[in-house]
């Protein structure tokens, strides 16, 4: 099974092997490239960074080490992984899009056709 066919089927297996060649670490590392677990900037009163746990983190936080199995929860995005709904847009667009992750900003039109009210930009 490939990537996209995993995406598109919500396959949990793939995405636990996955997780597990890769480590909670490398998991992090994307994730927060992703623009996961860090605050858009968007202007929200209030808006929270989230958590994408990282072995360090959990090592400070708790005083235990990392368990490997810790690794096939955060692979699928639970265990203690933190994101916001706006978080998460910004990585669906970003996969759409060719891989770029974009601010977020309200518009009210592009060009001469109308918008949604809220939606997301490539500003």
């Amino acid at each position: 099974m490939n990537f996209q066919r995993a995406l598109v089927e919500s396959c949990d297996v793939f995405f636990y092997k996955t997780g597990k060649q890769l480590g909670v670490d490398r998991i992090a590392k994307y994730a927060q490239m992703a623009g996961l677990g860090s605050k858009t900037n968007f202007n929200l009163d209030h808006e929270k960074e989230g958590l994408i746990p990282t072995s360090a983190w959990k090592l400070k936080r708790f005083g235990v080490p990392w368990q490997a199995g810790e690794t096939l929860s955060t692979s699928i995005g639970q265990s203690y992984v933190l994101v916001t709904p706006l978080q998460m847009a910004g990585v669906i667009s970003s996969v759409f899009n060719g891989g770029y992750l974009y601010q977020p900003t309200i518009i009210r039109q592009v060009g001469k056709m109308a918008m949604a009210p809220i939606c997301l930009s490539r500003s």
